[in-house]
């Protein structure tokens, strides 16, 4: 990981996005084509590998096969996941790498080898969760690197991990990685923006990006307010993105914040 400036390497041009908002003709990373079995490079994972049903069970104890690999998006930016047959999903996981050093995004279980690999010489300084229900490996991924986990009061409310740090809505964390509440969604919903390249949104589950759904919104039968939720999700607009990630779903490498405004802009 070096530069903020590297362009995204490993994918070609991007086509114009299909009718139900997601980009087809886009190579995918390698551990998107390899991580589920049905995807392939220009298509997208069937619909019986992306059940709804992850946003109300939560991954916190359940124990999710290792990620074998992950892809560097760009020299400060890699994405690992693996698909979860208890809720017929795929999990995905981000890694940032700030001037205070590599950050983990709602992170799944990665084979030791790899993780060598994406945090490389650099230090892990935290660990960032996006939503009640993405515990994920956090704990795990805390312990093994003595570092605190950076999340919303209300995000473990049964049982707060060591050295947890709280966070809110306009904080900044890890040097530059700002932090926005998205109220409406489920508990402890947060999206964090980097402005590095033309700049990154990272989100949890109040956007997914997988078929057959597309690039839309948390279905209301998940939110505790749909309505909150959606004006909410207008709070990123403010922010220049190029690109978004997700807990749930492909990433969106070109154009993220323009995709955003016309489905916020079709929702009127």
């Amino acid at each position: 990981m070096g530069s903020a400036g590297c362009q995204p390497a490993g994918f070609g041009s991007l086509p114009k996005p299909s009718n139900s908002g997601v980009t087809l003709g886009l190579r995918l990373p390698r551990c998107c084509r390899q991580g589920c079995r049905q995807l392939q490079a220009g298509s997208l994972c069937s619909p019986e590998n992306a059940r709804l049903v992850c946003y109300v069970v939560g991954a916190h104890d359940r124990a999710v096969r290792p990620a074998s690999d992950f892809d560097r998006i760009a020299s400060y930016l890699a994405l690992w996941h693996s698909y979860d047959p208890a809720v017929k999903a795929e999990l995905y996981s981000t890694c940032l790498l700030t001037s205070d050093g590599a950050c983990l995004i709602d992170p799944i279980p990665l084979e030791s080898g790899a993780l060598d690999e994406l945090v490389g010489s650099a230090r892990v300084a935290g660990i960032i969760v996006t939503s009640s229900n993405h515990g994920r490996a956090s704990a795990r991924f805390a312990e093994q690197f003595s570092v605190p986990i950076f999340a919303p009061s209300e995000t473990f409310p049964d049982k707060t991990p060591g050295k947890f740090r709280s966070v809110a809505d306009g904080d900044e964390i890890c040097d530059g990685l700002r932090v926005i509440g998205i109220e409406g969604a489920g508990p402890g919903e947060i999206a964090l923006y980097h402005p590095a390249d033309n700049g990154t949104l990272i989100v949890g589950d109040a956007l997914i990006n997988f078929e057959p759904y597309g690039f839309t919104f948390l279905p209301a039968k998940y939110c505790s307010n749909e309505k909150v939720m959606r004006r909410s999700l207008r709070k990123l607009l403010d922010y220049k993105a190029e690109r978004m990630l997700f807990a749930h779903g492909v990433p969106i490498l070109s154009g993220a914040r323009d995709r955003l405004q016309r489905l916020l802009d079709g929702d009127l």
